[in-house]
């Protein structure tokens, strides 16, 4: 009997199972590599899905070009020539004879939108075309109107001598530049808007101007410094209008300056008088609250500039990193009459209008679009 059961014993076959912990290791080395798994095919699919509406936007904007190469003018339409893609929405949004924008977007996946514009056409752009971001950076200056000019800050490029600007669409409604301006004259005048100006008589360049050019980004600083630009006679500002009243003597019988003539690139003007204010004053209200004891949100908002000023008559630079000055547009003033301009530390801000009489200041300059 002891021999059977002990024949019995060894015929037993132990078996051992899984414990808890290994089951949940083997469970979360599952999970890990089937999330892997999924992450990577939605990151590929995505890929994908950019592609295609890359190509689709590209192919559009093609077919937009060869129409006007053919009838010199833009489509109100895209060319039947031009067949999307089944994972992609294209639509032609707006445009006229010289203009036009289409948007893409994926079917895959909505959130993937792009666009191309007249300003762009090889260059498919995030967002879409009802953002008004028609204008991108990179874009010539010359382009950019009221109407186009980007809710988000954009760098552009003036066509005279490739200088950078931001530029923005403020609270106020007005398309400024954010970045002084430093322009010496000459350059190329594809937008006829080239004028000849000499230093130091008409501007001079100050401690601090730091002028940019293609492709380098213009300063971002907050703090009133980082890039002055240049500082241009009153003469200079308004487009060097010789013999008149504005760089002459002024004399009942000078002619007055053409208000439509500035040292802005073409489509830009300086900020306008209006009796006891300007449009400088509507900004301020914007986005500085209309405060005149501190220039914070001119700053912020506007990337403001303590450039100070320049006085022709002694050869001294004044208040750099203290002041900034900037001229306003009043062509009835002259060299030897009163000028008007803007002026704020950080402390003040001059709500009305800064005077300044002689004429050999010289001052930033800023400029608003059309």
């Amino acid at each position: 009997m002891t021999q059977i059961l002990e024949k019995s014993r060894a015929k037993k076959i132990t078996t051992r199972g899984f414990t808890i912990i290994e089951l949940v290791v083997v469970i979360t080395v599952i999970a890990i590599l089937a999330a892997i798994v999924v992450i990577g095919y939605g990151s590929w699919r995505n890929s994908v899905a950019k592609k295609e509406v890359f190509s689709d936007l590209s192919m559009a904007a093609s077919a937009m070009e060869n129409a006007k190469n053919s009838a010199n003018n833009y489509p109100t339409s895209i060319p039947s020539s031009f067949k999307s893609s089944s994972n992609v929405t294209v639509t032609y949004y707006s445009g006229d004879a010289s203009t036009f924008c289409i948007n893409g977007v994926s079917k895959v996946n909505p959130s993937i939108s792009y666009y191309v514009n007249s300003t762009n056409p090889g260059n498919p752009l995030s967002g879409n075309c009802a953002d008004g971001s028609l204008i991108a950076d990179g874009s010539t200056m010359q382009t950019v109107t009221k109407t186009n000019c980007p809710s988000g800050r954009t760098m552009v490029v003036d066509a005279r001598d490739n200088r950078t600007y931001w530029i923005k669409k403020l609270a106020d409604g007005q398309c400024w530049m954010l970045t002084n301006l430093a322009y010496a004259g000459g350059g190329t005048n594809t937008y006829g808007d080239v004028i000849t100006i000499t230093s130091p008589a008409d501007y001079a360049v100050p401690p601090g101007a730091n002028p940019t050019t293609s492709p380098t980004l213009p300063s971002t600083s907050t703090n009133g410094t980082g890039q002055y630009g240049y500082l241009y006679s009153y003469c200079a500002a308004l487009g060097a209008q010789r013999t008149t009243r504005l760089c002459d003597v002024l004399t009942g019988s000078t002619p007055p300056a053409s208000g439509t003539i500035t040292i802005c690139p073409s489509g830009w003007r300086l900020p306008i008088r209006s009796g006891s204010t300007s449009e400088f004053n509507g900004l301020n209200n914007a986005i500085n609250g209309g405060s005149t004891t501190s220039s914070s949100g001119l700053r912020t908002g506007w990337l403001a500039q303590y450039s100070g000023d320049y006085d022709g008559s002694s050869y001294t630079y004044g208040s750099q990193g203290v002041s900034g000055f900037y001229w306003i547009d009043d062509a009835n003033s002259g060299s030897g009459g009163t000028t008007y301009g803007f002026n704020f530390t950080s402390t003040y801000v001059n709500n009305g209008v800064y005077t300044t009489t002689g004429g050999m200041k010289q001052l930033a300059v800023r400029c608003l679009a059309r």
